[in-house]
């Protein structure tokens, strides 16, 4: 179960970096997607920031706002994290150009 994941969830510029923490049953995963704007909705932008991570409890993993992906138009940042039991939490992170 996971106990806590922090993440400031305010609207972010490009470049911008965060980092979020949580504790939970381990091993926990950290998923980052980003979703580019026009069209709408946002269309699914890989990147070199995004994908499936893994994460020990108070690891603080980085979450940024690719400067090349998001400067153009904007967009936002989904961010997922799930223990070892299934236990998910989902955070998204609009992005401002």
């Amino acid at each position: 179960m996971i106990q806590y994941a922090n993440l400031l969830t305010t609207p972010m510029q490009p470049g911008e970096v965060r980092y979020l923490t949580a504790r939970g049953d381990e091993p926990l995963m950290i998923e980052i997607k980003c979703f580019v704007s026009p069209p709408y909705p946002p269309n699914f932008q890989p990147c070199p920031e995004c994908g499936s991570f893994p994460a020990r409890n108070d690891e603080a993993v980085r979450v940024a706002a690719d400067e090349a992906v998001f400067r153009p138009s904007g967009g936002r940042l989904d961010v997922a994290v799930a223990d070892s039991r299934g236990d998910s939490r989902q955070f998204s992170i609009q992005v401002v150009p």
